[in-house]
């Protein structure tokens, strides 16, 4: 039996067994149309963590992204009134800008030449990061999957 026989043979198994619910492709490609509705590449969430204690805040968490050839840091810092500083880095460094979405707040940065940005002040909710950075001579459109701050 081939590789390709197979792998047909467990395919009809587990259809026969535990088929994908009904609808469920569309409603994936619904979910992720949002984020997909530019020429916007969409990061990967690579890790999370809950340990830090940033100096400029109470407590905080991590978040990194990465997509082809770029990686991205976020340091999510609490504010005493309950609201969130992020601070973020890109690899490789590139300037540019970044627009964090959370519900109807739009907050917007520079990213300098280091590839570090800082965004204040923002509400706690589901997040999502655009951003664009000219890289190697080409202008590149990115963005995250939502994640909660």
């Amino acid at each position: 039996m081939s590789d390709d026989d197979l792998l047909a043979d467990l395919r009809a198994m587990w259809r026969a067994i535990d088929p994908p619910p009904p609808g469920l492709v569309d409603d994936v490609l619904l979910r992720l149309a949002p984020e997909l509705d530019d020429d916007a590449e969409l990061l990967a969430l690579l890790a999370e963590s809950d340990v830090l204690d940033g100096v400029r805040a109470v407590g905080g968490d991590t978040r990194t992204f990465a997509g082809d050839g770029i990686d991205l840091l976020l340091s999510i810092g609490r504010t005493p009134d309950g609201r969130r500083r992020i601070d973020g880095w890109i690899a490789p460094a590139a300037r540019g800008a970044v627009t964090l979405a959370v519900g109807t707040f739009r907050g917007e940065a520079p990213v300098g030449e280091t590839g570090r940005f800082a965004l204040t002040s923002v509400p706690a909710g589901d997040a999502v990061l655009d951003l664009t950075v000219r890289i190697a001579g080409a202008v590149r459109r990115l963005r995250t999957p939502a994640f909660p701050l």
